[in-house]
């Protein structure tokens, strides 16, 4: 089931991304996921990813990850309380960051 919502979510990404295979995407998400689970302990969603990705960012799981990182991190104490989610902003598109911390 996760692997049909990732390629679902992913169908956005054609036109960026005509070459990429289904396989190729779902390791992108597994790594992007472990690299920012072990970075700052956040594990975004396949959903947040495949946006970000589609939205023109670059494909290279590390830089997604440090994107993603880089909105939980900044995230001040009050906005983290009153459930405001991180985002990150891709081409001038704001992308929610949806995930869980570990």
């Amino acid at each position: 089931m996760r692997r049909i919502i990732i390629l679902a979510a992913l169908g956005l990404v054609g036109c960026n991304q005509a070459t990429t295979t289904g396989a190729t995407i779902i390791k992108i998400v597994d790594d992007v996921q472990a690299v920012a689970m072990a970075s700052c302990k956040f594990v975004p969603t396949a959903t947040t990813i495949a946006n970000i990705v589609s939205a023109g960012s670059t494909a290279v799981p590390s830089a997604i990850a440090n994107e993603v990182c880089n909105a939980v991190n900044s995230m001040p104490v009050a906005a983290l309380s009153s459930n405001t989610p991180p985002a990150v902003i891709v081409n001038g598109k704001t992308i929610t960051v949806e995930g869980h911390h570990i």
